[in-house]
């Protein structure tokens, strides 16, 4: 460490005289010495590793602290791999921390995969004990986050909306198991499952995992807290269909270093090569490219099947619920039974649904006599979803019906998805069928559909 550097850290490190490695301790609210350090890591970030080999900031250097926390010395782990920071990284890191001590309502960083985003969410948790909230769109995102040792990761919409039972005939907000008596018409007409924005959120700050799937909707909402936000994902993806804020589109701060454990993946081999506008190639075992003039007769095996139309994707789903068993032309079934995958597609806050959304079908209660079919949905957190009036038709139809009423859902079968509404959630097998038109962005389609793989992607592509 540089003369001047000691000096302008007088307060916060004294450095130890030492024969070999540098020696320094790292003095707490107390003046007493709270973390022995043995070397300097970057020192222009600020960042210093301690004898056991952890990651120390001192709390002093800590705007959320500062802003009404006892200054205390964080600790933060090394990740699995067993480094803390690259150049990148610690670049983010600084400028994150940098922008929390003026914040902005919101800040922008775009990651490609294999750049260490979840590494540096956890970094940025473990220097701090201020109050940090991470999420994500989709409950498999956030499920990803939790495997990647952010263990209180949630959906954003488990995070700032929350349930409450109505009465289908008059409205009224019931408790959990209560029946409506206000009318005798209303125990005949059932209760749904609603939501409305909680009224206050407990954090310092929010930072919300793949923010390119945001929509506009869901930003305003969690603007409307004022907690910073940090939002984060990936630039390189297409941007959704719809209305968006267009968070990733040139974010503030960028990860653009592939990291050597991501290098050694075929699939994000692949993946970087498509996003290089490299033609699909075979990587690995792990990323195989095949070509063939029609859907692959075991497509049903896979745990997913993206494409880029929707004229592929419905006949795709009616494919594999043959093969499932679900339907056949002897007995069809168009709309899905229970314990079938289905997707959202479009928002419905009452309802706590969102776009991309996927499920599994609980029950379906189809009663023409007032027109309003009701299905019940488990999402993939878990969580449930009845009482809600949905669009019949909409099952097995190419086009969205857009022009149906605001207060019915709108479902389909989720088991071949378009590569837009695939962004967020990641899958162990997918097959993906490259059939799309010329005019598209071929590099970021490809990108985007190759990402959605964790262990295995079959890249088919048209004869």
């Amino acid at each position: 460490m540089a003369d001047d550097d000691n000096k302008t850290r007088e307060h916060l490190v004294e450095v130890i005289p030492g024969s070999g490695s540098l020696g320094a301790v790292v003095h707490g609210d107390d003046h007493q010495p709270s973390l022995t350090v043995t070397e300097v890591v970057q020192p222009h970030h600020d960042l210093l590793v301690a004898e056991d080999g952890a990651c120390a900031l001192a709390a002093e250097l800590d705007p959320l602290l500062a802003r009404g926390h006892d200054p205390i010395v964080a600790h933060a782990e090394p990740d699995a791999e067993g480094f803390c920071l690259s150049d990148d990284q610690a670049r983010a890191f600084d400028a994150v921390f940098a922008w929390l001590d003026k914040p902005t309502p919101f800040l922008t960083l775009g990651g490609y995969a294999g750049t260490g985003k979840s590494t540096l969410i956890g970094q940025i948790r473990s220097f701090t004990r201020a109050r940090i909230a991470v999420c994500a769109y989709t409950g498999k995102a956030a499920h990803a986050l939790r495997g990647k040792g952010l263990p209180d990761a949630r959906t954003i919409h488990s995070l700032i909306y929350q349930p409450r039972e109505v009465c289908d005939y008059c409205d009224a907000v019931l408790g959990e198991g209560d029946v409506c008596t206000r009318y005798r018409q209303c125990h005949k007409a059932g209760t749904s499952t609603q939501y409305s924005l909680v009224p206050a959120l407990e954090f310092d700050l929010i930072i919300v995992d793949e923010a390119s799937m945001v929509s506009s909707e869901i930003h305003e909402d969690l603007l409307s807290f004022g907690i910073p936000i940090l939002y984060v994902g990936d630039h390189g993806q297409l941007e959704p269909i719809g209305s968006n804020p267009r968070l990733m589109v040139d974010p503030v701060l960028r990860l653009e270093q592939i990291h050597r454990q991501a290098e050694g993946s075929a699939i994000l081999k692949f993946a970087h090569h498509v996003r290089q506008h490299g033609h699909p190639y075979e990587t690995g075992p792990d990323a195989r490219v095949i070509i063939a003039g029609k859907v692959p007769t075991n497509a049903h095996e896979y745990d997913v099947v993206l494409c880029g139309r929707n004229t592929t994707r419905v006949a795709t789903n009616e494919l594999i619920r043959r093969k499932r068993k679900y339907t056949s032309k002897q007995d069809p079934h168009p709309l899905p039974i229970p314990g079938e995958r289905v997707v959202c597609l479009r928002n419905h806050r009452d309802y706590g649904l969102f776009n991309g959304m996927l499920a599994t079908v609980d029950e379906i209660r189809m009663d023409y006599s007032v027109d309003h079919p009701e299905i019940d949905i488990i999402d993939d957190d878990g969580k449930p979803h009845r009482g809600m009036t949905f669009v019949p038709e909409q099952f097995g139809n190419e086009e969205k019906m857009e022009h149906a009423s605001r207060r019915r859902a709108l479902f389909d079968f989720g088991y071949c998805l378009t590569a837009h509404k695939s962004q967020g959630s990641e899958w162990d097998r997918v097959l993906v069928l490259e059939w799309i038109h010329r005019d598209w962005s071929k590099a970021r389609w490809r990108y985007t559909a190759a990402t959605r793989a964790k262990r295995e992607l079959v890249w088919c592509m048209h004869r």
